[in-house]
């Protein structure tokens, strides 16, 4: 019994000394590893702040946890699907104006230019191509911006998330009482 209780305290007293203290305030982060000396003062980032800059301006939520490199990839990714709305809009309109001329009947109204030899089929068929495309650039790019929000958001909350060497598994002696002493091994996932 004596062993049971001191392998329980000495369980106790290491999971408490094994790991640094964090307080977290609504407005400072105060991180310490034991020594005075080294106490780090920072502000908080709130994740509600984040998403608010983001949905005003891609990627402006990034930069407020200052991860300037994320901001470049969204701008990025939105400015491909403009691009690519804007692309395929143009050539749809084309598409579809030729396709009008062709089909209204009246001589005057005649496609020009690299559409004038196309079938009314071909002419139909572009349209409908890039009438697709235009609406799944304009699909693909509002879910880049919806991700852009809840990305600001998920890497402010990450801001916080201890990923420190302290985090371990330890493998320790366990006993139970059932009939009679059972003993074992428990494995214990130290969080913090």
């Amino acid at each position: 019994m004596r062993l049971l209780l001191t392998l329980f305290f000495f369980t106790i007293i290491s999971g408490v000394f094994s790991q640094s203290k964090t307080k977290v305030d609504s407005n400072l982060v105060i991180t310490t590893s034991g020594n005075v000396e080294d106490i780090v003062y920072t502000e908080k980032k709130s994740p509600k702040t984040a998403s608010i800059l983001s949905a005003v301006l891609p990627g402006a939520g990034h930069i407020y946890i200052k991860k300037y490199h994320k901001t470049a990839i969204i701008w990025a990714g939105l400015g491909a699907g403009i691009y690519g709305y804007s692309f395929n809009q143009r050539f749809f309109k084309e598409h579809k104006e030729a396709y009008i001329a062709l089909l209204d009947g009246d001589p005057n109204t005649n496609p020009t230019g690299e559409y004038e030899n196309g079938s009314a089929q071909g002419l139909k068929d572009g349209m409908d191509f890039y009438r697709r495309n235009r609406d799944l650039s304009i699909i693909l790019t509002s879910l880049g911006y919806v991700l852009n929000i809840l990305w600001a958001s998920v890497d402010t909350h990450l801001l916080y998330f201890d990923v420190s060497e302290d985090i371990s598994l330890n493998i320790r002696p366990s006993f139970m009482y059932d009939k009679k002493p059972i003993s074992g091994l428990t494995l214990a996932l130290t969080l913090k």
